[in-house]
């Protein structure tokens, strides 16, 4: 079969057309910051001879018309305006390219105004960010090695990210996964992954979002600006696509995890009113082989969509939806003799579905504003459930999990230019959450006892208010402050974010930026019940939100027009940490147990100090690379006043990615990719079991006193990406192999018992996934 399909390959690019396949590049050039069209705009392709390029009309948008296939980049320019540079466009015959392109006014001082393309293609698309984030664009996560069509395990290609293999929660500078913020076309919405909160608490198996559906977006890694809150870590923020406005065009996907199919076009021609949806069913029952034990059951599927209509000359209107449900679970061995471990002697149901409802209105209210209403339900459900199996072939419950939340979500922001050096944005957020909750256990041999048995709703309010001020061409300045209230334990916060860039010559800056930001806990935290003289309280209602100052310092130099060199020093400082007095737990360690059932003390700190260096090339005369390096220290203070690694304290990671594109055929019409990832790091920490107590329970006790002591081994992965893309004139296909851990490495997840060796081992597994498609675009 291996031999049928690069005999496959290697015809697909011998084979020739009498003419070169084309298609056209078309889009609009807005301000960043208003959404006002800048018509007169020049629209270039650098480094095509000649060299095409085109003005924008009264509208701002722009067209450009028998333009190759290939891959490119845009230069966009307007007179007061930063031009900006988009690398890594792919052109192919089934699709058109529709680009937007935001410039940002530069002010006026001594010497006039220099036109330059300063701006990069992975520059933000928040323009109040000044360090620490990165633009992602989801044509990286098809062709990057280990990207799987996944933002989260894009993400983990970057500085100061982790990831693992049997899920796509993310480490950012040694914290928690839980602590990153999801928003979806600028709402916070639940985890939007497939079995979120399943596999770790922030994450899940692969997004619930399908690469056909998003756009270019924010990922953030530390001192985000003031309209991001409740989250400790990173922010993603994700954007949905517009679809085609003028042509109706049909992608299909088939391929060993699924099926996908988007369809986008417009309502009505000449309106600029678009429609967009994606559909996935996926199985991985093909895989089974391949995957841990159980995995081969996993099901899942997603719909997402979006609507965009002009209302009137300054008002558009987007309508957005997501929804998803997973399905996966395992049998007990009822033969004793097949018993190795406890979990043997488990049944398991997980269901865990997604959804969110979105509506956006803008208006331009002038040329320097521009107000954003939006309306967004959201929710998540997690219904997990395990029972022991007996020996007279009945079963007892062991782990009952329904969680279910869902929230209603208002928002207002207004976004002003006082001057080209001095602009704003402020705003306003409501939300109402609804929770039920249903969570208890029975630890092996004991009886089940139910935790928490309860519903209601709490109210999240949060105001926001940022600036940007460029006092000379040499130096920038961001600050802003967020304000929250919770209902839920009345705790209120006020946060201040500041940024300053020096600009120390063309192609080189310097920037600082600081920012305290806080988050709220898991619900069921404070819905823990404690007996106390008799009656049932609440220890844990009123606990503050976990906090966390972060300062970065971070340079960065352009070395050419396709390469760029950065590094950032970091420091962050936990407090408010939720720890249990005279124990070595702590809250900021949390991966996935949802039974506590303790009384917290907010007496817990953390500090995460390192740096992380980026090396990085964007494709240029067909090859591109991206080396990053991190070095890092992760501890917390737990109950006992005692400071210890974290979970997450890893001290090193190493990422080496890059890849190759060829035109191939007499015409060049067809484009072979290869593409190829190193993924060094250090382990994980773990707790060490306690062997005789193990022995006494028949499960696994682990010795708290020795917490986190213990480094799993240093792991290196291997990824791989082949992408080959064959562009008729109607239409263009893709075939496509994605290899992740090629070499077969195994990943520790801790401890089990064994039942018949009496003794807690180490439990590793080998996880590879492999995923053969084939795309069609017309």
């Amino acid at each position: 079969m291996r031999s049928i399909f690069f005999m496959f390959l290697l015809s697909g690019a011998l084979s020739s057309y009498s003419q070169r396949a084309t298609q056209v590049i078309r889009g609009r050039v807005l301000d960043s910051e208003t959404r006002v069209p800048l018509p007169g705009a020049i629209v270039l392709i650098p480094g095509s001879e000649p060299l095409r390029g085109v003005s924008t009309d009264a509208e701002g948008f722009f067209r450009m018309e028998g333009i190759p296939v290939g891959r490119y980049s845009l230069e966009a320019r307007y007179l007061g305006y930063e031009s900006v540079m988009v690398f890594d466009l792919q052109l192919v015959s089934g699709k058109e390219s529709v680009v937007e392109l935001c410039l940002k006014p530069v002010a006026v001082h001594t010497g006039g105004v220099e036109i330059k393309a300063q701006g990069s293609g992975y520059d933000a698309v928040n323009k109040m960010a000044m360090l620490s984030v990165r633009q992602i664009s989801m044509e990286e996560a098809g062709r990057y090695a280990g990207g799987f069509d996944d933002p989260s395990r894009l993400a983990a290609t970057f500085a100061g990210v982790a990831g693992n293999l049997s899920s796509n929660g993310i480490v950012i500078r040694g914290n928690s996964p839980r602590g990153l913020l999801w928003q979806l076309e600028g709402v916070p919405v639940s985890n939007p992954n497939h079995f979120s909160d399943v596999t770790t608490f922030g994450g899940g198996g692969i997004t619930a979002l399908s690469s056909q559906m998003i756009s270019n977006s924010d990922f953030f890694t530390a001192a985000f600006p003031a309209e991001y809150g409740n989250a400790l870590s990173g922010v993603f923020d994700l954007r949905i696509r517009q679809g085609n406005h003028e042509k109706t065009e049909t992608t299909v996907k088939a391929g060993t995890i699924g099926l996908d199919l988007a369809m986008e076009g417009p309502f009505s021609k000449g309106k600029q009113s678009s429609y967009l949806f994606n559909y996935r069913y996926s199985t991985l029952a093909l895989l089974a082989p391949l995957l841990p034990e159980h995995g081969g059951s996993v099901r899942y599927q997603d719909l997402c969509w979006k609507t965009f209509t002009r209302v009137g000359i300054a008002g558009t209107l987007s309508f957005f939806g997501l929804g998803s449900t997973d399905r996966s679970g395992s049998l007990a061995k009822e033969d004793s003799s097949d018993q190795h471990y406890p979990e043997d002697r488990q049944k398991a149901t997980s269901i865990t579905s997604v959804g969110a409802l979105g509506l956006s209105y803008k208006h331009i209210l002038s040329a320097a504003s521009l107000l954003t209403l939006s309306v967004n339900a959201a929710g998540n459900m997690v219904d997990y459930t395990a029972d022991w199996y007996q020996e007279n072939d009945s079963y007892i419950p062991a782990e009952r999990v329904n969680y279910h939340t869902w929230s209603l979500f208002s928002a207002t922001s207004f976004n002003h230019r006082f001057s080209p050096s001095h602009s704003m944005k402020t705003g306003v957020q409501f939300r109402r959450i609804f929770y039920r909750a249903g969570l208890g256990h029975a630890a092996y041999n004991e009886s089940f006892v139910q935790l928490v048995s309860r519903s209601g709703h709490a109210d999240l309010i949060q105001v926001y208010a940022q600036s940007k001020y460029e006092p000379g061409k040499l130096w920038h300045l961001n600050f802003g402050l967020y304000f929250s209230h919770f209902t839920m334990n009345r705790q209120s916060g006020l946060e201040p974010r500041a940024g300053l860039c020096w600009n120390l010559r063309p192609g080189q800056k310097l920037s600082l930026a600081y920012g305290l930001h806080s988050q709220t806990e898991m619900l069921p935290v404070y819905l823990v019940n404690k007996s106390l003289h008799g009656s049932i309280t609440q220890p844990n209602r009123r606990l503050p939100f976990s906090a966390a100052h972060h300062l970065v310092l971070g340079w960065d130099k352009t070395l050419d027009s396709h390469t760029n060199l950065k590094a950032e020093i970091y420091h962050q400082a936990l407090f408010h940490i939720p720890v249990i007095s005279g124990s070595s737990f702590s809250m900021i360690n949390l991966e996935r147990d949802w039974y506590l059932n303790e009384a917290f003390t907010p007496d817990g700190k953390g500090r995460n100090t390192g740096i992380d260096l980026t090396l990085e090339r964007h494709m240029n005369k067909g090859y591109y690379y991206l080396f990053t390096a991190s070095l890092f220290d992760s501890r917390y203070r737990d109950g006992n006043g005692d400071w210890r690694n974290t979970r997450y304290n890893k001290h090193w990671l190493f990422n080496l990615l890059g890849g190759k594109e060829w035109q191939t055929g007499r015409s060049g019409n067809n484009t072979l990719g290869l593409n190829a990832r190193i993924n060094f790091m250090g382990g994980d920490r773990m707790t060490p079991a306690d062997q005789a107590a193990s022995q006494i329970t028949g499960d696994v006790v682990y010795d708290e006193s020795r917490a986190f002591t213990r480094k799993k081994p240093d792991v290196y992965y291997v990824d791989f990406t082949l992408n080959f893309t064959r562009n008729k004139p109607a239409y263009s296909s893709t075939w496509s192999v994605q290899l992740i851990n090629l070499l077969g490495q195994k990943e520790y997840a801790g401890y089990r018992y064994h039942l018949q060796k009496q003794s807690a081992e180490i439990f590793a597994e080998v996880t590879m996934v492999p995923n053969i498609s084939w795309k069609i675009a017309f």
